[in-house]
């Protein structure tokens, strides 16, 4: 369990620091939202992390549900979740990418860690 704290305080620290220079941070995990929160009552940090994530892309790939017409995600099981959102309403928000800003987002330069 050590490790897993030592890997998620660095991850935090990462986040903070994007953060701090105005970027936004979008998280792909094969976990979902709900498993993800139920993680975090064990390991306090991912809660942390959490709310330092922009949007969550979350639940693994399937080939079988693989939709090469979705925005941002490779299966149609994937969600596209709002965090700062869902984490204020205590239920899961979905980003609706077709209304989502893509030149607000991604006209600044990148920034490399």
């Amino acid at each position: 369990a050590s490790c897993l704290t030592s890997e998620t305080d660095d991850t935090n620290k990462i986040a903070e620091y994007v953060k701090n220079k105005g970027m936004d941070i979008w998280v792909y995990t094969g976990f979902t939202y709900e498993e993800i929160l139920i993680l975090a009552k064990k390991n306090p940090t991912y809660i942390e992390f959490l709310k330092k994530i922009d949007v969550l892309v979350d639940g693994k790939f399937i080939l079988e549900q693989r939709d090469l017409s979705l925005l941002f995600r490779g299966s149609r099981n994937q969600r596209l979740i709002d965090v700062k959102k869902s984490l204020e309403k205590g239920k899961v928000v979905l980003l609706n990418e077709y209304e989502y800003n893509e030149e607000k987002y991604f006209e600044r330069e990148p920034m490399y860690v």
